[in-house]
């Protein structure tokens, strides 16, 4: 059984892995405390906790730390995708004396793909089309919103999965099941904006986690196996208002656009359904993408199938 982490001492904080499905089939998060043993100064260490306020105001340079210290502030902790964490208090000299602080039960999914998102000890979880923020000593919820799954979805959008949110500011950014990106208000869970940014009658979904860059939040879709065309959109942080669109499909004219005849480029797959990586130095972004469609069957792709790798524009792009 996989399980989502956090581990405590002296109320510094530590991601761990991936939660995935328990034999129950019942999403939870499972916080361990390291207690090591001495019970007088773990009581010490609590007395005197205040409640968390959830303002937590991430600036670009919380973005760009390295390596990940108290906060994990994305999907993959940092920009590298390394998820690596500088924390020590906890080694392999005292895991073993981890214990169960408490759980959390999300709801309204199988199991958990998310990686919770924490910064200044507020936990951000997602679970479907939900967003929660918890706080992380306790699992006390400080706020949840609500979202009804959608229906008429194929694929993995069609089980609802969710990898988590993206912060910046006072901002929390997700993905829902049917490619709408969300803006809440990270103090209240309130939600600021709502940007359909695909058509799920056209077998879109999504289930990944956004990434911002800079003042921007890019998202990609999932729907490889069902006749899309892969793409990543980035958003205007602060009013939702698309700056650019990618396709991840050559089409005609572009570099690679002999190897998909005809129409077969519009329904080739490629989505971007995992979040990607970016280099600020080189100002790039690197996504990897689903397969090529039709998967099993690449007689209508004659020789090599290319699809395009993303770069990061600083200045809006209209769509194409």
């Amino acid at each position: 059984m996989g399980w989502t982490a956090v581990l405590s001492r002296q109320f510094k904080w530590i991601r761990g892995r991936i939660a995935e499905v328990n034999p129950q089939g019942r999403a939870f998060i499972l916080a361990l405390l390291a207690t090591f043993r001495f019970a007088s100064s773990l009581a010490v260490a609590q007395q005197g906790t205040s409640p968390i306020t959830a303002v937590v105001n991430v600036a670009p340079a919380d973005l760009l730390a390295q390596p990940v210290g108290e906060n994990w502030t994305s999907y993959n902790g940092d920009y590298t995708g390394r998820r690596y964490s500088g924390l020590h208090e906890i080694n392999p000299k005292n895991v073993a004396q981890l214990r169960a602080s408490w759980v959390f039960h999300p709801g309204k999914s199988e199991h958990l793909e998310a990686t919770p998102v924490v910064v200044k000890g507020v936990m951000y979880v997602t679970s479907a089309n939900d967003a929660f923020a918890l706080d992380a000593r306790s699992g006390r919820v400080a706020w949840h919103h609500e979202r009804p799954v959608s229906s008429g979805l194929l694929d993995d959008a069609a089980a609802h999965h969710t990898r988590g949110v993206a912060v910046w500011r006072n901002f929390v950014y997700m993905e829902t099941d049917d490619a709408h990106l969300l803006c809440l208000d990270a103090r209240s869970g309130n939600l600021l904006w709502d940007i359909a940014y695909a058509d799920k009658t056209k077998h879109y979904g999504a289930t990944s986690a956004p990434l911002v860059v800079k003042d921007e939040v890019i998202v990609g879709t999932s729907g490889g196996d069902s006749g899309v065309r892969g793409f990543l959109a980035a958003f205007d942080a602060f009013t939702g208002k698309m700056k650019w669109r990618f396709w991840t499909i050559p089409g005609p004219g572009e570099f690679g656009s002999a190897s998909w005849p005809g129409d077969s480029y519009l329904h080739g797959g490629a989505t971007t359904w995992m979040p990607g990586t970016y280099d600020p130095k080189l100002n790039t972004l690197y996504w990897t993408t689903s397969n090529a469609a039709p998967d099993f069957v690449g007689d209508s792709r004659p020789g090599t199938t290319f699809i395009q790798l993303a770069s990061w524009r600083s200045t809006p792009t209209p769509e194409s």
